[in-house]
Formats: C-alpha cells, sequence, structure tokens
C-alpha cells in the first residue's frame, strides 16, 4: 500500500512538473515586494465597485480590468486575490471554492505567452485538489470546453476601466499620503509633507507607477532638496524616464552603467547579476560592484533576488524606443556584441563543467544542485546569444557576425560540443536545434556564408541524431554523439537515419505528425499513446484510456486534437494539451483506423465490424455509417476536399465513397490479398493502395484505371504515405524496410533499413524533409528523406551471433553463416573460413595463436591455420547431440573442452578428436577457460574439476576491476559506471572486449569496433 501511494505521489508530481512554469504565489509575493508593499487603500475601492461585486455573484463568469500603463492593474489583482484567498483551498483546505490565477510578465519570454498562463492555472487548480490530475487526463467534455473558447460564442459580460476613472485618482490620492508619510527627510516636518502631498496631486497622470517613481527620487535627497526636485519633475511617465535617463549621463561611470542599461533593455529575461556582468562585456569584478551599476540607472531597473528586472514594461520600451539618445553603438551592434560576449564566456568554460560521470542525468540536480553553480553566469548566454543575432539579421552588423569571416563560425567550431553540453545541463536542448535553425535561415541567403552553411547543416542533424541521448546524458555529447557521428570512427556519412525513439513496450502500430511538424504521436500494443518532441526526439507526455492495443491515431488539422483507434472496439478523441478524452462509441468489434478530414469537421474510423462510421469532430456525434464491405475494413483515407473518402479492406478492395451523401461511388479491384493502407496525393487526382500481395498500386481516383503498380517488398506492404510534394510515395512493409517510390514511374528511390521488425506505418513531416515510421521492434525511427539510405558497417552476410578475442587481442573472430577473422589494429577482415555445413556454436583461439577452432552442429570441430585461413584438421564428435555453447584450448594445446545446451562439458583430444572425459553439470554454461595448470575449467558458474562431476559454488568473493569494459543492454559500462550510450542502431547481438577494445557484433551482419582510451576516461 505504501509503494502504490509513493508511486501515486511521484505521478502527481512529475504531472505538477509539467504544468509549472513557475509558483503564482511565490510570483504574487515578489511583486509586492518589488513595488513596495500592497497598500489596502490603494485597492480596496474595487470591491464596493457595482461591476465587482455582480461578478462575485457568479451571475457574469468574465471581469476585464484594463487600463494603461502603471494604473494599478498588477497591485489590484493582488488585492482581489488577498481578499478572495481566504475562503479558498489556497489558505482553507476545507473550503469549497478553488482559486488560480498567474502574472504575465511583459518583459520575460517565458512567461509572456498564453500557454504558460494556461499551464500555471493548471497547475494551481491542481495544487488544492490534487484528484483534478486525473480529472482533466480523463474528462470527456472536451466538445463542451471547444465550444466555450470559441470566439463566437463568447460574450464580455463586465469590464472597469482604470483610465481616468475617479476612484483610480482616489486610490492614486491615499498611495500619495502613505508614501509621503514614509520619507524619513520630512517626518518631523508636517507642514511639508502636507504641501508635498499637495504637489504630487496636482501634477500626477492618475498612475501609481508615476508617484512610485517619484517617490525613488524623494528617498535619495534630503528634506532641503525635496522642493526642487518637486518642482522639477515632469507630469506624465515619458517625462519622468527622459529625466532619469539625463541623471544618468551625469555619472561618473555613465559608461558601465549605459552598457547594463541597454543590456537588460535588449535581453529577452531578466538576467542574474553574472549574466548581466558577461552579455554587458564588463571587465572582470565582483557582483557587489555589478550592483552599483544596477543601482547607478536610477529607477530604469531593480533587483530582487540576485536578478535583474525593468521597473516596468513602459521602461522597457521608452529606452529602446529612444535608444539613440543612450550614445553607445547601435542595437544592431549591441546585438553582435552580446553574441561575442556570449562566445567569450562559454569559451572559457573547462569540459565536463559540473565533474559529473558519463551517465549522470541532468534530473540528479533536483537533489544534488551544484554549488556554486558554474552555469548561472552563463545560462543566458548558452540559451539566447543565436536569438540576439537571427531577429536582427536584416541590420549590416549582424550579417557580417554570420559570415565565414564572421564571429559565429569560429566559435561552433571550437565550442559546439562544450555549448551542447551546458544546454542540456540547463535542460535547454531544444533552444539549440531553434538557434541552429534560425541562423540557416538567415545563411541561407547569403553569398559569403558557404562553411558556415555546412557546419550549420552538420550541427543540426548531430543534435538531431543525438539530442535525446545528450539530454539525458550530458557528457554523451563526448561520448555517444562523437563516437558514432561521421567523420570519425564508425561511419563515413550521415545516413538516412535521423534518431530512434524508445519507450513503448509493445508493438508500434502507428505514427502520425502534428500539422506544425512539432510533434510526433505514436500508438501501440501497450495501449498507450506517446508524443514526442520532433526536434530533438524527447518523450513529453503519455496518454491512457484504451483497453486495448492501440491500432491508429490521427492530428485534427489545427494540432489540437488526436483521434485514436483500438481493439476496446472504441474510437477516444484527445485534447493534446491537457490529455482529457471523449469516447465515441458504436462499433462493434476492433477500430483498426481513424482520420480527420482536411478541413477539420468529420472524423472518420473503420472497423472489423466492417463499417466505416463517420463522426462530428467538433461534438463526437455519430453521423453515418458506410457498409459494404465483405472482410474487415482496415484503413481510411479522405481526400483534401473532405467529401470522397476510401477505404482498404481484408475482401481485397478499396472503396470510394461520397461522404456528403454517403454513397458508393467506385469500387477498385486488382489486388491480390487484402488492402491493409489507403492514401490520397496532395492534389486529390491519385491513390494509392497497399496490400498483404507485396505491391503498392496507384489510381486514378475520377476513372478508377490503374496507373503504376510498385513492387519490391519480400512481404506484405502496411502503409503508405505521399509526400506533401506528391512527388514520393513512403510504404511500410513486413520485410521490416521503409521504401521510396517515383510516383510518375512508379520505380524505387530508395529503401530505408534498419528497423528489426515489421514496420506498420510511415507519415511525413509537412515539409517533406522527414519521414516517421513505427514497428514491431518496439521504436519509432526518423528518417532523413534527402539522404540515401543509412549505411552498416558489412562483414557477414547473416546475423553475427558470437565474437571472440585471441589471447593477446590482436586478432577478433565473429561467426555468422561463416567464421571471419579480423585484424583488431586496422579493423580489416584477413580471412574467411568456410567448410562447416551447419550453424558454428563456439570458436576458441589456440594458446600459440597459431589455430582457430571451431565447433559446429553438423557434430564436426575443425581447425584453422589462421595465417593462411586454410583448414589444417576435421574432428568427427559423434557424441555432440546440441547445440555448442563454449569452446577451450587447454594450456598445452592438446586438449578442447566443449559445453553444450545438453548441460554437458565434453573433453577431447585436439589431434584426433577422441573423447576423454564428459562432465555433467546440470547448468548452461557459457563460458570456458582451461585454469593456467590446465587442471581446472573456469566456467560462469563456478570451477569444474576434471575428475569430479559435482560443479563447484561460485566465488563471490571478487570484485570487478575499475578497468573491466562490459557491454549491458544500451550501454557500455567501465567498473560499472555507464560510459557510452549504443544507439538502438548499433546495440549487438553479442560482444566482446579486450583490454580497451570492444567490438560489437550486429544482426545485420555488420561490427563496430570501439576503442576507449582509460587514461581520458580517469578525467571525469
Amino acid at each position: 500500500m505504501q509503494k502504490q501511494l509513493r508511486t501515486k505521489i511521484r505521478s502527481l508530481e512529475t504531472y505538477l512538473r509539467r504544468f509549472r512554469v513557475s509558483d503564482p504565489q511565490q510570483d504574487k509575493v515578489q511583486i509586492e515586494a518589488i513595488k513596495g508593499g500592497l497598500l489596502e487603500k490603494s485597492y480596496s475601492w474595487i470591491l464596493d465597485h457595482p461591476n465587482f461585486r455582480q461578478w462575485r455573484t457568479k451571475q457574469n463568469r468574465m471581469l476585464w480590468i484594463k487600463g494603461g500603463p502603471g494604473t494599478g492593474k498588477t497591485m489590484l489583482l493582488c488585492g482581489i486575490i488577498n481578499e478572495i484567498e481566504p475562503s479558498t483551498r489556497l489558505s482553507d483546505q476545507n473550503a469549497d471554492t478553488l482559486l488560480s490565477y498567474f502574472f504575465c510578465q511583459a518583459t520575460d519570454v517565458r512567461f509572456n505567452n498564453g500557454t504558460a498562463m494556461l499551464r500555471n492555472l493548471i497547475y494551481l487548480l491542481i495544487v488544492q485538489q490534487p484528484s483534478l490530475a486525473r480529472r482533466i487526463r480523463e474528462s470527456r467534455e472536451t466538445h463542451i470546453i471547444d465550444r466555450f473558447l470559441r470566439s463566437d460564442d463568447f460574450e464580455m459580460g463586465l469590464s472597469i476601466e482604470l483610465n481616468n476613472s475617479a476612484s483610480v485618482f482616489d486610490a492614486v490620492g491615499t498611495y500619495i499620503d502613505e508614501k509621503v508619510s514614509e520619507l524619513k527627510s520630512l517626518q518631523d516636518n508636517e507642514a511639508l509633507q502636507e504641501q508635498i502631498r499637495h504637489t504630487l496631486r496636482q501634477k500626477t497622470d492618475g498612475t501609481f507607477l508615476w508617484v512610485s517613481l517619484v517617490i525613488q527620487q524623494l528617498q535619495a535627497v534630503g528634506s532641503g532638496d525635496v522642493e526642487a526636485v518637486i518642482s522639477a519633475v515632469p507630469t506624465d511617465l515619458q517625462g519622468i524616464y527622459a529625466q532619469m535617463l539625463e541623471q544618468i549621463h551625469k555619472q561618473h561611470e555613465r559608461k558601465y552603467c549605459l552598457l547594463v542599461l541597454t543590456t537588460a533593455t535588449l535581453a529577452y529575461r531578466p538576467l542574474h547579476l553574472l549574466e548581466l556582468a558577461v552579455v554587458s562585456g564588463l571587465p572582470p569584478i565582483n557582483t557587489e560592484r555589478v550592483e552599483e551599476f544596477v543601482k547607478m540607472c536610477g529607477s530604469f531597473l531593480t533587483l530582487r533576488d540576485d536578478h535583474v528586472y525593468m521597473i516596468h514594461v513602459s521602461a522597457k520600451n521608452y529606452l529602446y524606443q529612444n535608444y539613440s539618445s543612450l550614445q553607445l553603438a547601435g542595437v544592431a551592434q549591441r546585438h553582435v556584441d552580446i553574441a561575442r560576449y556570449s562566445f567569450s564566456a562559454i569559451a572559457m568554460l573547462e569540459k565536463n563543467i559540473y565533474s559529473i560521470d558519463f551517465g549522470f542525468r541532468p534530473e540528479n540536480l533536483d537533489t544534488q544542485p551544484v554549488h556554486p553553480d558554474p552555469l548561472t553566469a552563463v545560462r543566458y548566454s548558452c540559451i539566447f546569444w543565436a536569438d540576439h543575432l537571427y531577429q536582427n539579421n536584416n541590420d549590416k552588423e549582424c550579417k557580417e557576425a554570420l559570415t565565414d569571416d564572421g564571429v559565429v563560425l569560429p566559435f561552433l567550431k571550437a565550442h559546439f560540443l562544450r555549448w551542447l553540453e551546458c544546454l542540456s545541463l540547463s535542460r535547454s536542448l531544444s533552444a539549440g536545434v531553434k538557434s541552429i535553425r534560425e541562423l540557416q535561415q538567415v545563411v541561407s541567403h547569403q553569398m559569403n556564408s558557404h562553411e558556415l552553411t555546412a557546419f550549420l547543416g552538420d550541427a543540426e542533424k548531430f543534435i538531431l541524431s543525438y539530442g535525446s541521448i545528450i539530454e539525458r546524458a550530458p557528457l554523451q555529447t563526448y561520448g555517444t554523439a562523437l563516437m558514432f557521428c561521421p567523420k570519425t570512427s564508425v561511419r563515413d556519412h550521415w545516413g538516412a537515419l535521423r534518431q530512434t525513439l524508445e519507450g513503448h513496450s509493445g508493438y508500434v502500430n502507428a505514427v502520425a505528425l502534428s500539422p506544425d511538424g512539432k510533434t510526433i504521436t505514436s500508438a501501440s500494443n501497450d495501449r498507450t499513446i506517446r508524443l514526442w518532441d520532433a526536434t530533438i526526439g524527447t518523450f513529453r507526455q503519455k496518454l491512457e484510456g484504451h483497453g486495448e492495443w492501440v491500432r491508429a491515431i490521427a492530428f485534427s488539422p489545427d494540432g489540437k486534437m488526436l483521434a485514436s483507434a483500438s481493439n476496446d472496439h472504441m474510437v477516444r478523441l484527445w485534447d493534446v494539451t491537457t490529455g482529457s478524452f471523449q469516447k465515441l462509441e458504436g462499433h462493434s468489434a476492433w477500430v483498426r483506423a481513424v482520420v480527420f478530414s482536411p478541413d477539420g469537421s468529420t472524423i472518420a474510423s473503420a472497423s472489423n465490424d466492417r463499417t466505416i462510421r463517420l463522426w462530428n469532430a467538433a461534438t463526437g456525434m455519430f453521423r453515418q455509417k458506410l457498409e459494404g464491405h465483405s472482410g474487415w475494413a482496415y484503413a481510411v483515407a479522405f481526400s483534401p476536399d473532405s467529401i470522397t473518402l476510401a477505404s482498404a479492406s481484408f475482401d481485397h478492395t478499396v472503396r470510394v465513397w461520397d461522404t456528403s451523401r454517403g454513397v458508393l461511388q467506385q469500387t477498385l479491384k486488382g489486388h491480390r490479398g487484402p488492402t491493409r493502407a489507403v492514401g490520397f496525393s496532395p492534389d486529390g487526382k491519385t491513390l494509392a493502395s497497399a496490400s498483404d500481395d507485396r505491391t503498392i498500386r496507384l489510381w486514378d481516383i475520377d476513372t478508377g484505371v490503374l496507373q503504376q503498380t510498385c513492387e519490391g517488398h519480400r512481404d506484405w506492404v502496411r502503409g503508405v504515405a505521399f509526400s506533401p510534394d506528391g512527388q514520393t510515395l513512403a510504404s511500410a512493409s513486413n520485410d521490416g524496410t521503409v521504401q521510396l517510390w517515383n510516383t510518375a514511374t512508379g520505380t524505387p528511390r530508395q529503401m530505408l533499413e534498419g528497423h528489426s521488425d515489421y514496420v506498420n506505418a510511415v507519415a511525413f513531416s509537412p515539409d517533406g524533409q522527414m519521414l516517421v515510421s513505427a514497428s514491431d521492434d518496439y521504436t519509432v525511427r526518423l528518417w532523413d528523406t534527402a539522404i540515401g539510405s543509412q549505411q552498416t558497417p558489412k562483414g557477414h552476410n547473416d546475423n553475427i551471433h558470437l565474437v571472440t578475442f585471441s589471447l593477446d587481442g590482436r586478432m577478433l573472430a565473429s561467426v555468422s553463416d561463416d567464421v571471419r577473422l579480423w585484424d583488431t589494429a586496422t579493423n580489416t577482415l584477413q580471412q574467411t573460413l568456410k567448410g562447416h555445413t551447419e550453424a558454428v556454436g563456439a570458436i576458441a583461439f589456440s594458446p600459440n595463436r597459431k589455430t582457430l577452432a571451431s565447433a559446429s552442429v553438423d557434430r564436426t570441430v575443425r581447425l584453422w591455420d589462421m595465417t593462411t585461413g586454410t583448414l589444417q584438421q576435421t574432428l568427427q564428435v559423434q557424441s555432440i547431440s546440441a547445440w555448442v555453447t563454449a569452446i577451450a584450448f587447454s594450456p598445452n594445446g592438446k586438449m578442447l573442452a566443449l559445453s553444450s545446451t545438453d548441460h554437458t562439458v565434453q573433453l577431447l583430444d585436439a589431434v584426433t578428436g577422441a573423447l576423454q572425459q564428459t562432465l555433467e553439470t546440470n547448468q548452461l554454461l557459457t563460458k570456458l577457460a582451461f585454469s593456467n595448470d590446465g587442471r581446472y575449467l573456469n566456467t560462469d558458474y563456478g570451477i569444474l574439476r576434471f575428475a569430479e562431476t559435482a560443479l563447484y559454488e561460485k566465488s563471490h568473493g571478487k570484485n570487478a576491476s575499475d578497468y573491466a569494459l562490459f557491454v549491458e543492454k544500451e550501454w557500455v559500462t567501465l567498473g560499472g559506471r555507464n560510459i557510452l550510450w549504443l544507439p538502438h542502431e548499433h546495440r549487438p547481438a553479442c560482444a566482446a572486449t579486450y583490454g580497451q577494445t570492444v567490438v560489437l557484433g550486429h544482426r545485420p551482419g555488420g561490427l563496430t569496433f570501439l576503442q576507449f582510451n582509460f587514461t581520458d576516461l580517469d578525467c571525469y
């Protein structure tokens, strides 16, 4: 019970982290503090306002409070929250009312958008009532929510205008009274206090912000100068800002003040003092000195928790609009300077900045924070340097920075990997992809950026290929990513495979890409739907609810909804943001397919009940049923006009329907097996169908005439998809491949290999540059359609199931349908040994390194000359009746020991092959090695004596060497520590290690040689 409770708590915490952008309650406290505290008399007037009182009666659910800069909207909201909160669960757990709020922050890109607002509103609701997390995931009323949010159904009922409001002027007057009474210089002068109050009331523009700025000026002078300050104060915010800027220009260290001020103006979020020092280009100084410069900037800036904030968005707007008056380099040059200072700071960092292990995960920083954090000063630089160039790319200075002779290319060449490490540790790797793509858009139009363009292209492929593991284990930037990327030790060029997405625990039946190309979704036999970031392949969200296998998925045209089909006889309609769903019930058997019409109005589903059903996508209501197939309905597809629907069936036919009338238009016959998939070309003129007869057929949709037959797959074809330009068709097959076809000629363009099981579905990205495939190997794979098929190092023509090093590590033997010998220094093939008539189960090198022994199910042991590759001797061993699992030479080379699946070990004369002894072990042994004196056999279960048949108890006293390389699932470990993550396509069927070398044997028939340097690894 306690374990289940802990699991539920962890699940809730994860759910809350997904929604939370910041803590609204803490934000409120900080906002009140930065504005000098909340004065009750400044907001209490609204509590008696008739519109506010009407809103609180719940007769009108929406109240809009509007006003210009500085009119007190934020503090008014704080006051309203204070009034309401005591009667809600934020203060009283027994209360029935929930309260949720969020403070938008215009000067911070993280908190000035609708997504951040919605996520935090949901977060605060779940904090008060955790059970809502389940309600949000399982709500069926998505169509009601959708209808409520539609603008044409929405009426604004109540509003309160703050501009020129008498109530606001009165509240401002009260605020003036309170703040003047707090001035220390006037504590003993009531007359002067009254005079100042009167003057401020006369000059105020009716905003709290104006009063606050004037009070700050008065706090900085003595009583003798108060009247002079008041007399010189402008009567509006613009005038106040101009006066503040003029005072900065009079500062002795105005140069540094202006550097700080311009940086804060151009920054995309508030900066830590250390970040501010870096991107401002200040000389090496401590934070106390930076804080002094901030304070010299008058009232433009304020400091909170070592972070520098603009006093108000209106102040930032003023400074930007009057940037020329700051008397520094232009805006564009300042942006370039910020990028340049960022490069210098990142370049100063050491590799492995946190001194962590290769397998360390960034989420561990939540419980093991680093103090002091060396990334504090450069975090902003890592995430935003490219934005400062991209947003101003039309300016001369930024264009020059992005040429081959500019500042960007040298930085990326020298520090690209270090930058990725920092991004990963900051959990902002997606910002790196965004940066690369933004810069690509700019440099693609420049004549003198060819080298930078090429580098950015490689950089994008690097992050897309290895971003998912770099995000999970930052130091794999220098491990997996470098080891397996092109131009290093394994592949000579980028293959078509971009990423492999792992996580499902069952066959992956379907994939779909969101219309904006940013999200991939997959459906599986594990009864779940998973959403992935299409940029770097990271897992985002899991949708659970179906009671059986999920067969199909489809995004709505606007990307907000997701439809899924399942063996539980249901279609479910999901809200992608919240995970809530609505059930569409009506089918009486498995639902195999689901699709939205291009106009988003209709959902079509196909089922084993032989029917196609049409549903209203907005309400989920059933519209009509299409009947006619005599077998299971496998697939459906809408034409671009949203009227014509095609369906594929087990009855070998494709049927074309008019959904506006619910009638059958035509039946397409020709396939010699069940049709499993259909798809329309983008122009709606061609229909593709895929079948168990191993072909894809292209039909003229108007005439029903067969145009092309695409042949080449070696097994059933299960999925088809047209590229956005209609020139390419992708097909998925049980033969484990994805084929790309020329739609004009029906000829194959390229084959994408990599899946290790049936490929069930394919989908193109909106730009046509990426293809996604789903397979029974439990993975989703992303392919680059512009690149040829993936290259796998070849050696054998069949699966490799065994690799073994010679005793000195100079030679490697690999076993597939034949035996091959490799030079480990050059990784080159030396000999191919053929002769066995059945599978080879084990191999062993002789002590003198001249002979290789191979044992086979053909009941022979063959001895080979390693130098020439010739067969020296064949030992007929009739006693072998099972698969040989291991073989070993005795130290003098005269004896051979063989273990097999019948749980025996046989001792043979290495010259004659005569059986000397049979030992019963009662264990399946896979490792054999003679002791130095030849009296014992060391096995994976312990020590075996020749004179006895009992298996000695395995010793548990030994500890693994600190330098013991081992391949364990997806990791290569060193002394038990994860050091290298293996991409899915490089995970071995077998492996061997010797010293600092690891060799991986792959099922497709390839070998991968990995060389490690223990000295370098000791640095981590």
